[in-house]
């Protein structure tokens, strides 16, 4: 094992690369558990903020084991994270109000490089979490949350900053073969010594590790590892098969939607895991869960089906649930067992098409694939594409169909024609409608506000009183 080097570095990436950078980062989290808090750009959706945050994409996990913070920015020397030169923000936000106002963000195009910075010095993350806390009222759910964790950073566990530290060389060598550093990929601006030796020492273990990898490719050797390892358990096609059949386990089941307002004392992992919990306690034949961390932690806790998703809020396209593969990736790795994309017709990001990712779902991890769904069309287009289900989630939630209020039981009819499985989700507001639902021929039901809104509920019900 290498010793752990400090990997921190200051450099122009392009946007697809730092946002591989910043999976690794949500990969640390998972294997440091639900005690991680893991905090995008995507928590600044619903308040006001300056430009010098808007144009700032970020990726921050902060545990007493494990620490790190990437930040990206469009311009250089713009609060860059260890420099400790951010601008004094303390007046330029204010928290969202009543009216809901969403937060501009500068987009980024397809193309776009940002000045990337990635530390772990705990001084800086500690004062990036200040800032950060100080762009939310002091009432807020979110600045006590990053009150209670601005005392947590420190030292990294040696351990954990070593698993990084491999992550991070077995992403960056493929890179060092294609010039890593040359001008034509990279404006280097700055570079540490020790990741230099650090990539060297690891092109020296993977040396030696293909050398032994070599030596036991010999047919006679694999056949007999297979009789032992039985690896047609590692194959894709029997993972897609076995989730083909805890699919079937859903067939008129209720399915909980487990989440919560990212401002609310419910935004915990082991609190949705809970939830979660309670949910199949009582029955629930499944859960829908959003963001790798609270699926993990429902993960370890639940073995029912959970169809997982990863709400991110990016500049420039309307789509939110799952936009783009890498986000289908990482939630596929906090172990869900199918995947809930967008595939309504709008714009992804990243010019992604629904199709291609359906397919890269099913051939590199083995998934089944949800399609969110607004329109018949989009349902008959994901069909087509290839998706295992089809559900009613976007119904009421798009500019084509917001004039409309879920339940979509039109769109639900419609869509029980189609060869593949229906769900109804939006809008069940009763376990009636739940069964109307079901008689209408949806093949399970998801329901999430009227049971678990705890938030929206009281919001509601308050509302009625004044």
């Amino acid at each position: 094992m290498l010793s752990s080097p400090d990997l921190s570095f200051s450099r122009t990436l392009p946007k697809d690369v730092f946002n591989q950078l910043g999976e690794l980062l949500l990969s640390m989290a998972q294997a440091v558990g639900s005690a991680a808090l893991v905090l995008t750009e995507a928590v600044l959706a619903r308040i006001i903020s300056k430009s010098e945050w808007q144009k700032q994409k970020f990726t921050l996990v902060v545990s007493e084991q494990f620490s790190a913070l990437l930040v990206g920015n469009q311009e250089e020397n713009v609060g860059m994270c260890f420099a400790g030169s951010f601008a004094d923000l303390n007046e330029v936000s204010q928290p969202e109000g009543e009216n809901g106002i969403e937060r501009e963000f500068i987009p980024l195009t397809q193309n776009a490089t940002l000045y990337a910075s990635l530390t772990f010095n705990s001084q800086a993350i500690a004062s990036f979490i200040s800032q950060l806390r100080d762009l939310f009222s002091h009432d807020s759910h979110t600045y006590q949350h990053l009150e209670r964790y601005l005392q947590i950073p420190s030292l990294n566990d040696a351990t954990l900053q070593g698993k990084f530290t491999l992550l991070l060389l077995e992403y960056l060598l493929p890179l060092q073969n294609q010039s890593l550093t040359s001008d034509n990929n990279f404006n280097h601006v700055s570079t540490c010594q020790p990741i230099e030796d650090a990539l060297k020492k690891q092109i020296y273990q993977e040396q030696l590790l293909n050398q032994v990898t070599n030596q036991i490719r010999d047919l006679s050797q694999i056949e007999a590892g297979k009789a032992v390892l039985n690896v047609s358990e590692f194959s894709l096609t029997n993972i897609a098969q076995r989730t083909m059949e805890s699919l079937e386990t859903l067939r008129h089941k209720l399915i909980i939607s487990c989440q919560a307002p990212v401002d609310s004392p419910l935004y915990e992992p082991t609190i949705i895991a809970a939830i979660a919990q309670a949910s199949v306690n009582n029955g629930a034949g499944g859960v829908r869960i959003d963001t790798p961390a609270h699926i993990s932690a429902v993960r370890d806790r639940l073995k029912v089906p959970i169809i997982g998703l990863w709400k991110q809020v990016i500049a420039g396209t309307e789509v939110y649930i799952t936009p783009q593969f890498h986000h289908a990736s990482a939630v596929a790795k906090a172990g869900a067992d199918i995947i809930a994309i967008d595939a309504t017709t709008r714009n992804r990001p990243g010019g992604e098409m629904v199709n291609d990712i359906i397919t890269r779902i099913h051939q590199e991890l083995g998934k089944l694939v949800m399609a969110d769904v607004d329109t018949i069309e989009a349902a008959v287009l994901a069909t087509k594409a290839g998706a295992d289900i089809v559900g009613t989630t976007l119904f009421g939630y798009t500019a084509a169909t917001k004039h409309l209020a879920p339940p979509g039981w039109e769109l639900l009819k419609q869509m029980v024609e189609l060869d593949i499985p229906a769900i109804c989700e939006g809008g069940i507001s009763s376990p009636q409608m739940a069964r109307q639902a079901i008689e209408v021929g949806a093949f399970a039901v998801v329901v999430g506000t009227a049971i678990t809104g705890i938030d929206l509920q009281v919001k509601a019900y308050q509302s009625a009183l004044m």
